[in-house]
């Protein structure tokens, strides 16, 4: 697994608007929808764009390595990436994370060759 994310908020909606994806190797990306965990993960602290405003958001986020992995979840979508490359999603906010839901992004290399692979991820709640 990639990353980890849980909206811990119990009134508030999180919105995921945009994610960037890149990889050194070919491979498969898988979204998943309320994973219970992440392995050998780190975690991270989300950050607040709006350099204004001090407003943290509700959420438990981690990031994984070559060896983490999720359990649980639904795959709710992937995509192929042939090649190295970067791959942009723009959601627009039409993947929602109600109160304690959460989401990982895992990747499967199609073979054992290595390679660094990033995750960008905004998102906001109401």
């Amino acid at each position: 697994a990639i990353m980890y994310v849980k909206n811990t908020s119990t009134t508030k909606r999180m919105f995921l608007g945009f994610m960037t994806v890149g990889s050194e190797v070919p491979g498969k990306f898988l979204i998943s929808k309320n994973p219970t965990s992440i392995s050998n993960s780190t975690a991270l602290t989300p950050a607040n764009l709006n350099f204004t405003d001090a407003t943290t958001l509700d959420a438990t986020a981690e990031v994984g390595g070559a060896t983490s992995d999720t359990t649980g979840g639904t795959e709710i979508m992937h995509w192929m990436q042939g090649g190295p490359s970067v791959f942009a999603s723009h959601y627009r906010g039409s993947i929602i994370l109600g109160p304690n839901d959460s989401i990982a992004v895992e990747f499967a290399p199609f073979s054992a060759a290595a390679g660094e692979v990033s995750l960008d991820l905004l998102a906001w709640t109401d």
